[in-house]
């Protein structure tokens, strides 16, 4: 598209426009601002040429959005975000009716924490195009923003109901919102959305592992926790982190887990195998209690086979069984994991 953009001649402004709108669809967000850069540039061109065509001023807004979003200088994007609002200003006064400049207001609103223009550029764009459920997302954003949660809950609802299902980024400028508003829960449901749709990326998973701390979900927390060390195991936060999580739940096994898991990973196999016997101790006592709960006994077997002690591991994965026969699913592959005649000694019990 560059080379036929750039071969264009007397086409350039069409070829400007068609090169913008395959960088708006396929760009991925590493590429972002050097793709929103290359499509400014042709843009310009569009803009010289055909300057009363509203979707030309319309990209070049919303390419500058992206990059005042990506801005770290705050003086750099103040002007970026004022240029993008020229921008789009142009593109309303050629098409006042366009829901979509509308939207990209929204955004550049939303780059410049004007909650309150944000807010008026949404209620707008609803009276235009009530269908549009981007309208409604990004007013709710602003209402949430606002101190607003009641109504900014129902219009991120409206969005949805609409077929508007938003993707990762989205999900995260909801959870900033209800960050903002130190509402904990409703910002772990938004991490949490947007972590399911991006499994890849750590960012999401620490600030999800820290939002599970602040609201008490600390085996969440760690499960989290355990995701960022997969995905960046030279991440050495993540250890200090569980470790803490410990010391609010020492007696939670899954945590014990975790650490369990991470130590292997490290080569550090002392104190794997620590955490795995204060994982059987914990289990010991929860069965001393709870004799008839099958998951423990179950739990515990797995425990006792990573100790290598198999006897043990054999008679709990058979207790499991016994108490409730729905572990017959589960409990002949455990035994045939097991080595020695542990499988033949199964099968003929």
């Amino acid at each position: 598209m560059e080379n036929l953009w750039k071969k264009s001649g007397i086409l350039s402004a069409y070829a400007g426009l068609k090169y913008s709108d395959i960088v708006k669809r396929c760009a991925l967000p590493e590429n972002e601002i050097a793709y929103s850069k290359k499509a400014l540039e042709a843009l310009e061109v569009s803009a010289k040429i055909q300057p009363k065509y509203t979707r030309t001023w319309s990209f070049m807004g919303s390419f500058t959005n992206v990059l005042a979003a990506r801005e770290k200088n705050p003086e750099n994007k103040n002007k970026l975000t004022l240029e993008a609002r020229d921008y789009l200003n142009n593109a309303l006064r050629l098409s006042p009716k366009r829901s979509e400049i509308m939207i990209e207001m929204e955004k550049n609103y939303l780059v410049e924490q004007n909650y309150k223009g944000m807010k008026n550029v949404g209620e707008n764009c609803i009276k235009i195009d009530p269908n549009r459920g981007e309208c409604y997302w990004y007013l709710g954003i602003a209402e949430i923003f606002l101190g607003d949660e009641i109504n900014g809950k129902k219009h991120i609802q409206d969005s949805k109901d609409k077929n508007n299902i938003p993707f990762s980024p989205a999900y995260i400028q909801l959870g900033v919102a209800y960050l903002s508003q130190k509402n904990y829960v409703a910002a772990t449901d938004a991490y949490y959305l947007a972590s399911f749709n991006d499994k890849e990326n750590a960012n999401y998973h620490a600030v999800l592992a820290f939002l599970y701390k602040q609201i008490g979900k600390y085996p969440e927390a760690s499960t989290e926790a355990l995701r960022v060390f997969e995905l960046q195991p030279d991440n050495e936060e993540v250890i200090d982190f569980i470790q803490e999580l410990l010391g609010l739940a020492p007696n939670d096994p899954k945590m014990h887990q975790s650490m369990v898991y991470i130590y292997k990973q490290t080569g550090q196999e002392d104190k794997a195998k620590q955490e795995l016997l204060i994982i059987k101790n914990i289990y010991l006592q929860l069965i001393t209690t709870h004799p008839n709960v099958p998951e423990y006994h179950y739990n515990l077997a797995n425990i006792y086979k990573e100790l290598q002690d198999y006897e043990k591991a054999y008679q709990e994965a058979l207790l499991a069984e016994r108490i409730d026969p729905n572990y017959q699913s589960e409990v002949p592959n455990f035994m045939q994991s097991l080595p020695g005649d542990y499988w033949r000694k199964y099968q003929n019990q």
